[in-house]
């Protein structure tokens, strides 16, 4: 297995072992492109203020590989939002978490000093969006707001664990869909990028005043209760929605309890996490040319009529349906 052992910087100082030890070539001082034999793709990085920068990495791995990002004394913040196709291994402190679009994971908030291991899954799509933002800037930005215990309690928790997994919630999923289908050099893609990092940033720390953290204030046994549900969920996609009395019931929770805990964790309620799933399976379905026929799949996945199918997908991905059935 190759290994990277690698910094992570604000600035582009980070990139200097991928050229010299793995022969990745850096074009116009903003694409990191890997030799063809180890990675489809590469990374997109760029520079937005001496407090802020952001990294796109979108690849297909072709080998086994370890990146290595070793402890160091830095003084920012990631905010990682993981579409991958596969799930990926992140390491930290002893502990495995498999991240990407399906899994129980693909939102961290980490600690720059932390050291971390990611090894990608061969022959899928990894995605990962990265903003990397100075602690004294990121203070700065939520010094205006009073966040009174949740404060403390993130604090704690990333001074002991010095991170934080969760999941990607629906206003960001709708600006990463709208970016993820874009490549590298693409017309406008730079400026595009840029200001879905500014957008990613703020529903962040909307979320962040506004909501508490679901794995901080709840028990791991609820925890896992709603993973579970959400489990039970995607297995059960095809059929009508199950409702929530039975949901509930799965979890061991009274109603009020489950759509409270549930909301707080995937930052949905049930109905609409469902809604989404099966808007991404049907995605899945047209893109890999299992269905041609708009009517038949809404039908089949129970959306009803195939225009309000229709105005829904456009809605959440960006993109008409149909525009994948002849492409």
């Amino acid at each position: 297995m190759i290994q990277l052992k690698h910094i992570d910087s604000i600035h582009d100082n980070w990139t200097k072992p991928f050229v010299e030890k793995l022969n990745f070539r850096i074009i116009e001082n903003k694409y990191l492109l890997a030799p063809e034999d180890i990675l489809d793709g590469g990374v997109f990085y760029k520079l937005l203020s001496d407090d802020l920068s952001l990294a796109v990495i979108d690849y297909v791995a072709k080998k086994e590989i370890e990146f290595i990002k070793v402890s160091a004394n830095s003084d920012f913040w990631y905010l990682i939002f993981d579409l991958s196709d596969g799930c990926n291994n992140h390491i930290l402190n002893n502990s495995n978490y498999e991240v990407g679009n399906e899994s129980n994971y693909n939102f961290g908030f980490i600690d720059g000093t932390a050291e971390r291991k990611v090894i990608p899954n061969i022959g899928t799509r990894t995605y990962s969006f990265r903003i990397v933002i100075r602690k004294s800037y990121f203070e700065e930005l939520i010094r205006p707001y009073d966040l009174g215990n949740f404060n403390t309690r993130i604090q704690e928790n990333i001074e002991e664990y010095h991170h934080y997994y969760g999941y990607v919630d629906s206003t960001s999923k709708i600006i990463l869909n709208k970016i993820i289908n874009k490549k590298f050099g693409d017309s406008n893609y730079e400026l595009v990028v840029q200001a879905s990092a500014y957008k990613l940033l703020g529903v962040f720390l909307k979320n962040l005043v506004r909501y508490n953290s679901f794995t901080l204030k709840h028990a791991k046994a609820d925890l896992d209760a709603i993973i579970n549900t959400k489990k039970h969920i995607i297995e059960h996609i095809w059929e009508p929605f199950m409702g929530v009395e039975f949901l509930a019931s799965e979890a061991g929770m009274s109603q009020t309890k489950f759509k409270s805990h549930f909301k707080d964790f995937f930052g949905l309620s049930p109905a609409i996490f469902y809604k989404i799933e099966k808007l991404k399976l049907a995605k899945e379905l047209l893109e890999t040319k299992k269905y041609d026929n708009i009517k038949e799949l809404s039908s089949d996945l129970n959306f009803g009529k195939s225009p309000s199918f229709a105005h829904l997908f456009k809605e959440y991905f960006g993109i008409d349906p149909h525009d994948i059935v002849n492409y």
